[in-house]
């Protein structure tokens, strides 16, 4: 596994040799005197410790994030826009930093799916460690770290390492009113989310409540002994229905994603004289064409299974909430997964 994320990491750039002699070096962390200083010698925390030393030519790093955002420029032919200002000459906070410099990483899609930024934690300084690493590759970094007891997140979902938190107001999630969700109701502000707070309070509540109610409600009588998470995900499909683009051909999907914007989207991308168009392949081509759609980071499309059929379920939020509303999903027991890279457990396959 070692080998692969250190493959990963680095882009698939270290040519063979080089990719052994870096495995077998961070391997054997535990006799390495660059890394004595090391007080937690567990294996996990010095395997931590010794891929940021042995990957340092790959990392952007320090306490200040617009010194880190030059280092990551730099790792680019084609530099990247300087660090992002307010229209009141105020310099983004981290937050906002790395949902601003997503946006600029998913049009840089070329031919290898475009890059995301991920954070590596260090446990003896509060320095930000920072890997630029192909977007499809994420989600199988983030798996092989989970497995192997390592640190690694996406800067945009970042558990707040070393570096102040951004308060939340509305400049940053998008034009609609920001509500305070009183009482941690985490059902609610699910809904608000991914209804882009189009909703009104009362309307809201209501939605919440009938979700919340399903094992009440005749509408799903015809589930059969349904465990209470998968009622939940089946009722909140359901409920907000005129919020979602669904089918089972990924071109008509496109279409009422289209619909739903005033300058409608390009037209879904066949392949006149190849293959079928691949579900992943869309989203891929999709994904920089929402988050164009505002300045504040765009749009991101989810999905959502409905755990009864085979259909794309897709829905739009706000780019900058995406986080928040996996974080909300994960302590529902709810399954929301980003729609690039696809990596569900019940993909379609094709048009």
């Amino acid at each position: 596994m070692l080998r692969e994320l250190v493959d990963l990491l680095t882009c698939r750039q270290l040519e063979p040799d080089e990719l052994e002699s870096t495995v077998a070096a961070i391997e054997g962390a535990a006799d390495d005197p660059r890394l004595h200083w090391v007080d937690d010698r567990a294996p996990e925390r010095l395997t931590q410790s010794a891929i940021i030393s042995n990957l340092s030519d790959f990392i952007a790093y320090g306490s200040k994030i617009d010194e880190v955002h030059e280092q990551i420029s730099d790792f680019f032919a084609d530099p990247l826009p300087d660090y992002p200002l307010h229209d009141d000459g105020r310099r983004f906070q981290p937050d906002e930093y790395f949902v601003w410099l997503d946006r600029q990483f998913v049009q840089l899609i070329g031919e290898k799916g475009g890059y995301e930024l991920l954070l590596l934690r260090q446990n003896h300084s509060e320095d930000l460690h920072a890997m630029t690493v192909l977007r499809p590759d994420t989600a199988r970094i983030l798996q092989l770290a989970a497995e192997s007891g390592l640190i690694i997140e996406r800067a945009t979902e970042r558990k707040r390492i070393g570096l102040p938190e951004v308060p939340v107001n509305a400049a940053r999630h998008g034009p609609a009113t920001v509500r305070d969700h009183e009482g941690g109701d985490m059902l609610k502000e699910l809904v608000d989310l991914l209804t882009c707070r189009e909703l009104d309070a009362e309307e809201l509540a209501s939605l919440t409540a009938e979700i919340e109610g399903a094992a009440d409600d005749p509408e799903f009588e015809w589930m059969e002994d349904p465990e209470p998470d998968e009622l939940r995900q089946t009722a909140l499909v359901f409920k907000l229905m005129e919020h979602f683009a669904t089918g089972d051909k990924i071109d008509e999907v496109h279409e009422q994603i289209s619909e739903w914007f005033k300058e409608p989207l390009p037209d879904f991308p066949y392949n006149s004289d190849g293959p079928k168009v691949l579900v992943s392949e869309y989203f891929a081509w999709l994904d920089p064409l929402l988050a164009e759609r505002q300045d504040n980071g765009g749009y991101e499309a989810l999905v959502i299974d409905d755990r009864i059929s085979d259909n794309l379920n897709v829905i739009l939020a706000w780019r900058a909430d995406t986080p928040r509303i996996l974080e909300l999903a994960t302590q529902l027991a709810l399954v929301i997964d980003r729609s690039h890279p696809y990596v569900l457990s019940r993909a379609l396959m094709g048009v």
